[in-house]
């Protein structure tokens, strides 16, 4: 009967040796919280250590094999928390980095329009680099040429005529012509100097 029992319990040990329960992410939008989970059993409690408190959170399910889902209000992770996963023959904890609860801000589409048979780009608030970005899908001159092209047809959208002021969303799209002029070295030169005098000044 020893062999048998011996048998049995080599086989027990890299079980619960292998065990394993991490964070993988969290989703801001959704609340829900991604835990990496490795374990003998799929029937646990989860918890939620905040502070000196234990909380029991409700809903925990695996997705797969290895992920555990559970949804968290995002104002209790703003501290460093632990998590539990809490079996009848084990307790498992990871630290779950403190969450910044502040939603990302969703981007605007630059947007191409004609008015009176010209030309235009509505970028929103967006940046030169992203208008000139998009622009450059379009014509297939460079982001760099395209940005200096758009700062010289659309000088007076820039207070003080500064390419790192730029204060008006409406610019005109920059002419082949233009663009044909600047060469993709001369661009990156340029943007490189306008870097330079900015850390200067």
């Amino acid at each position: 009967m020893t062999a048998p029992l011996l048998i049995l319990c080599l086989m027990a040990i890299p079980a619960f040796a292998a065990s394993t329960f991490s964070f993988e992410r969290y989703d801001v939008k959704s609340n829900q919280l991604y835990m990496h989970l490795v374990s003998p059993t799929t029937q646990g409690d989860v918890l939620l250590q905040v502070g000196e408190k234990m909380l029991p959170l409700k809903n925990a399910k695996l997705e797969g094999l290895f992920m555990l889902n559970v949804q968290v209000p995002c104002e209790q992770l703003t501290a460093g928390t632990t998590l539990y996963w809490a079996t009848g023959r084990s307790l498992l904890h990871a630290p779950i980095p403190p969450q910044d609860c502040q939603l990302p801000r969703e981007v605007t589409p630059v947007t191409v329009f004609e008015k009176q048979g010209e030309c235009w780009l509505d970028i929103g608030d967006n940046t030169l680099w992203r208008a000139a970005t998009e622009v450059s899908k379009l014509n297939k001159a460079t982001v760099y040429q395209n940005m200096y092209a758009l700062f010289l047809a659309n000088r007076t959208a820039f207070a003080g005529e500064d390419i790192n002021r730029l204060k008006s969303p409406l610019l005109r799209c920059p002419p082949d012509q233009l663009l044909e002029q600047i060469s993709p070295d001369d661009a990156h030169r340029l943007f490189k100097e306008m870097l330079e005098f900015k850390k200067q000044s």
